[in-house]
């Protein structure tokens, strides 16, 4: 049996500090125009793929789902998955050590094991925008990095999960 490789989220010594423990990516930007073809891999990290507008298949524990527009896909650490998107997606790709989210506030880790417990969420276009204002303004403070940009981010993360959780806890239309 083949081993599955680990991912880990910027190995120590290539970017200091946040980058450590923190990342978040526009999709536009790291796709460059191409179509993005991962093979199965796990990851030491959370991973959220945020598609405002998607196309491919995205694999998470040998189980296929079709990428649609205003999609959020939540990936806990262990779990498995492959991805394939189509040149052309829209959104942010966010990974984050379980120690980066995780401070003294106890609600926050709960928000965050909430919203893991479900590997995908489909939005309407109002509450996908609502999601995607959170992730942008927390794109925004990581690439800025201006004082405090840390507890921006967390607290913007803190709604997002929030809202994501909302919006999973509703009946799915297919």
């Amino acid at each position: 049996m083949t081993s599955i490789p680990l991912r880990q989220l910027n190995p120590k010594g290539q970017e200091p500090d946040l980058a450590e423990s923190f990342s978040i990516r526009e999709l536009g930007e790291l796709m460059d125009g191409n179509d993005m073809l991962q093979a199965l891999h796990r990851h030491d990290h959370y991973f959220i793929l945020a598609l405002e507008k998607g196309k491919g298949i995205h694999e998470i524990d040998f189980v296929p789902y079709k990428v649609v527009d205003h999609v959020v896909y939540f990936m806990r650490p262990g779990q498995v998955h492959q991805l394939r998107l189509k040149a052309g997606c829209k959104g942010y790709l966010l990974q984050f050590k379980a120690d980066f989210f995780f401070h003294k506030n106890k609600n926050s880790g709960q928000h965050l094991r909430r919203v893991g417990k479900k590997n995908f969420t489909v939005a309407d276009e109002e509450k996908f925008k609502m999601l995607q204002a959170q992730l942008t303004s927390v794109y925004k403070e990581y690439r800025e990095r201006q004082e405090g940009y840390r507890e921006v981010i967390k607290a913007n993360l803190a709604i997002f999960f929030i809202e994501l959780f909302r919006l999973s806890s509703t009946p799915q239309k297919e």
